[in-house]
């Protein structure tokens, strides 16, 4: 039997990615909360839609990818930083 290789369109995410996606979007709210931006203006900085603003907000960490989330940030001015560990 033949094993069928992963989908590249929609890979099911691990808990640790969520995790990490979950860390961006805090960082999002919190920029967004303490800028004093309307959502729109907000949306507007990040280059997102105000719904899409919104999403981030409700933590809806599926719909978004680490790498939107990066570029988010970064519009934001910040600087992201990956480190990977040896676990073992």
């Amino acid at each position: 039997m033949k094993r069928r290789a992963p989908s590249a369109t929609s890979p099911k995410p691990t808990a640790r990615s969520v995790e990490l996606r979950s860390q961006l979007m805090r960082r999002i709210e919190q920029f967004y909360r303490e800028s004093g931006m309307t959502r729109a203006r907000a949306a507007n900085m990040l280059r997102i839609t105000p719904e899409r603003l919104d999403a981030v907000v409700c933590r809806r960490v599926g719909s978004f990818s680490l790498d939107a989330l990066v570029k988010m940030l970064s519009r934001a001015g910040f600087e992201v930083r990956l480190i990977i560990a040896n676990t073992a």
